[in-house]
């Protein structure tokens, strides 16, 4: 019986050193009035290896060689993205492939609202002269259905004329198209004097240059004139009467005594 009663106040004493759980679990060697002793911090421990980072690569661009972690803008998407294997010609937004080799990194905003216009800037320099060209007409020697353009340019041809030849019209040939206008240089193999003058549909006018003299007369309605002294009584002078389909029909004039020789025209015609 001693003994009986021995063990039921050990077993009481072993239970007044015991906390019950929240599920009524018993958990010995610690009772109601006991004490947690929180024990001393240990020392830090070591740094850990430093990890992977991004490499930024500026604009993606094809035939450039990538590696995992380069980072790249793609212009055509206006998103960024970053290489998740090898690649140097796999278009970030390709389909299918490109997912396999990147990654999202960050997505494009959206367009924002147009601005409002700026003010209107100073006015610039005149610019220089431009170079003024004469326009040549085409001509199509085909057809309608074949074609064969070429282009008239201005065309130089030299007439001549006998200073003792009587007066009367001239046609000359081989101008290779009607003429609209001419620009004439006279001149004599055996005077001192010469001329020069212009014609078109409407107006026709020469000036003379006689040598040793300062007077240089205009004769209106005549494109050239050449004469053996500066009053021009002895000498020839000529005008258009005719725009002819390859060429021009002169009228010359002689006038009093001419000198001898040839007459040299140099005429520069505009088709």
């Amino acid at each position: 019986m001693k003994k009986i009663l021995l063990s039921i106040l050990a077993f009481l004493l072993f239970l007044t050193s015991c906390n019950v759980d929240s599920q009524g679990n018993i958990i010995p060697g610690l009772s109601g009035n006991a004490s947690v002793i929180t024990g001393a911090q240990g020392a830090t421990g070591a740094t850990g290896a430093t990890g992977q980072g991004f490499i930024y690569r500026n604009n993606w661009e094809i035939a450039i060689s990538y590696s995992p972690y380069d980072t790249v803008f793609h212009q055509a998407s206006g998103n960024s993205y970053v290489n998740i294997q090898a690649t140097s010609t796999i278009e970030p937004n390709s389909v299918p492939n490109g997912s396999n080799y990147w990654s999202p990194l960050a997505a494009g905003g959206a367009t924002g609202a147009t601005g409002a216009t700026g003010a209107t800037g100073a006015t610039g320099a005149t610019g220089s002269s431009g170079v003024i060209s004469v326009v040549s007409p085409i001509i199509n020697s085909g057809n309608s259905t074949n074609a064969v353009l070429s282009v008239l340019a201005p065309k130089v041809v030299l007439l001549t004329r006998d200073a003792t030849a009587a007066t009367g019209n001239v046609s000359y040939t081989g101008f290779g198209f009607r003429p609209s206008s001419i620009t004439v240089l006279a001149a004599s193999s055996n005077t001192n004097s010469s001329s020069s003058g212009m014609a078109d549909n409407t107006t026709q006018g020469a000036y003379m240059n006689a040598y040793g003299s300062n007077n240089h007369p205009l004769l209106n309605n005549y494109v050239a004139w050449v004469a053996n002294e500066a009053a021009g009584t002895n000498g020839n002078k000529a005008k258009v009467v005719s725009w002819d389909s390859d060429g021009i029909t002169l009228e010359w004039t002689k006038t009093g005594s001419p000198y001898t020789g040839t007459l040299h025209l140099y005429v520069l015609a505009f088709p």
